[in-house]
């Protein structure tokens, strides 16, 4: 050793000469490692960078870099070694403070979310119960007058959820937990989807919105609500910045491969228009054209940055093009899958004629509805007991198996959380009774995070609606897994 490496471990050369070989200054740990190199050094006769730790006279740790080259005699055989060491401090401090910074922010992240996940909870639950008094008093009233102050109500409140959503949507995927859930389903609905939820807005400005859309003689196969939600996106932020003329939709598909599909959704509008200083940042996270935008027409400006998100996690991309004061074309592409056309998923949501057929089908059908929030739980029974459904109510988990211990009920509506005993937790309890097998138990929730249902599903729950809910949504629920009940109780 030179004298330099003698001053890091603390020794003298008369302490070391005859008298330490390397071995004894090897740290107990790393004494495998050195063993399994050497034999490969002395065979190779070379050895680069290994990574060791010698212990100091004093006893304190010294990590290193070991390079060595092997010494032959005449006959191949190995006499010594020409080594240096290189003093491996500073690497391993910053490895270690990188390693903590990355646990820090992992901390950070799941700290996140989970206060995410509770804040949703926390604010969705109020406005629940705001939309839903909202809906029943709709429904009862006879007033033109009343029913247009509880209509704008009921618009403010979706307004505040849908920003609510997507600040949760955009935080799950900046923490890398959002998931797209592949169902199987037709192109042309989704169209259709898109232009029924604007028909609306579009007619109240005045506006044309045309939808061309490629026909397809099979279904596709992907996230179709994150698809259609990032295609509402674009075409909101048309309607929003068009004050006359059109909302052009288009979607193409421009390639295929194997058994992937392209699919390029393109929207053009007759609006504003964008200043070509602004558009490398419109798709940033809370990004506006300027602050005046923000002022006259509202919003957070998360849309873009969540349809880019969301384009991204399906093998796609963004773009825009566009002319001040002419108008803009925005689009995004997505890589899906073919799917046999025959096959249809879970129920499907919105269907018009949900409280006719449940009404004429399965008035006086038996339902437990557990929900521990007093206003929801009222909002809930209301909308069940309109409908013609025969409701029992229960405050907890608890007391919701010890109902389902009493008597058969034909659909069990399980909020998830509660005090005493949870919904999931209630929803295991329940299973092992006997004859609960096949009856469905569909969660109700505050919570939007995907891991909330699949902690659900696990529980042995067959379905998950998020509150607040609407009316539509939540009656063709009911009429999916009353009729899936049914229909499992004829076959038993």
């Amino acid at each position: 050793m030179n004298q330099t490496e003698l001053d890091w471990l603390g020794y003298s050369r008369d302490e070391m000469i005859g008298r330490l070989r390397a071995l004894d200054l090897i740290s107990p740990e790393y004494e495998p490692v050195f063993r399994e190199n050497f034999s490969k050094f002395v065979a190779s006769g070379e050895i680069k960078g290994l990574e060791l730790e010698f212990l100091r006279k004093d006893g304190s740790r010294l990590p290193i870099l070991l390079n060595a080259r092997a010494v032959y005699d005449e006959q191949g055989r190995f006499l010594h070694s020409l080594s240096t060491i290189i003093d491996n401090t500073d690497r391993k401090e910053a490895e270690a403070a990188w390693i903590s910074a990355r646990e820090a922010a992992e901390a950070a992240n799941r700290a996140k979310s989970t206060f995410l996940a509770n804040m949703s909870h926390e604010i969705r639950t109020p406005l629940s119960a705001i939309i839903g008094l909202g809906n029943i008093l709709r429904r009862g009233s006879c007033d033109p007058k009343q029913v247009e102050l509880l209509t704008k109500v009921d618009r403010a409140a979706q307004h505040l959820l849908t920003i609510i959503n997507d600040v949760l949507d955009l935080s799950k995927i900046e923490a890398e937990r959002f998931e797209l859930h592949p169902t199987d389903f037709d192109l042309a609905e989704v169209a259709a989807n898109v232009a029924s939820i604007m028909q609306e807005r579009v007619a109240a400005k005045g506006l044309q919105l045309k939808v061309d859309c490629v026909r397809l003689d099979h279904w596709l196969k992907g996230d179709v609500t994150r698809l259609t939600q990032a295609l509402l996106n674009l075409v909101s932020n048309a309607v929003k910045f068009t004050e006359s003329g059109e909302v052009s939709v288009r979607i193409r598909c421009p390639e295929i491969d194997g058994a992937r599909i392209k699919l390029h959704m393109e929207v053009q509008d007759t609006g504003i228009g964008i200043t070509p200083d602004v558009l490398p940042r419109l798709f940033a996270s809370f990004e506006q054209a300027d602050a005046s935008t923000t002022r006259k027409y509202g919003g957070t400006g998360l849309g873009l940055a969540i349809t880019k998100r969301l384009a991204e996690l399906m093998g796609g991309e963004t773009g825009v093009r566009s002319e001040f004061g002419v108008g803009s074309t925005f689009w995004f592409t997505a890589w899906l899958e073919h799917a046999d056309a025959t096959v249809k998923g879970g129920p499907t949501l919105g269907s018009a004629d949900a409280e006719a057929r449940l009404l004429g089908s399965f008035v006086g059908s038996r339902i437990l509805l557990v929900e521990d929030e007093p206003i929801n739980r009222e909002v809930a029974a209301a909308l069940l007991e309109d409908i013609g459904l025969s409701v029992t109510m229960a405050d907890n988990g608890a007391e919701a198996v010890a109902a389902a211990r009493e008597r058969q009920f034909d659909l069990v509506l399980m909020d998830m959380q509660m005090p005493i005993v949870d919904g999931p937790e209630a929803t295991r309890q329940i299973r092992k009774l006997p004859g609960w097998g096949a009856i469905p138990i569909v969660a109700m929730t505050a919570n939007a995070f995907a891991e909330d249902r699949q902690r659900c599903l696990d529980a042995g729950m067959n379905d998950f609606v998020t509150k607040p809910f609407d009316p539509d949504d939540f009656f063709a629920i009911l009429l999916y897994w009353l009729t899936v009940g049914q229909v499992a109780n004829e076959e038993a």
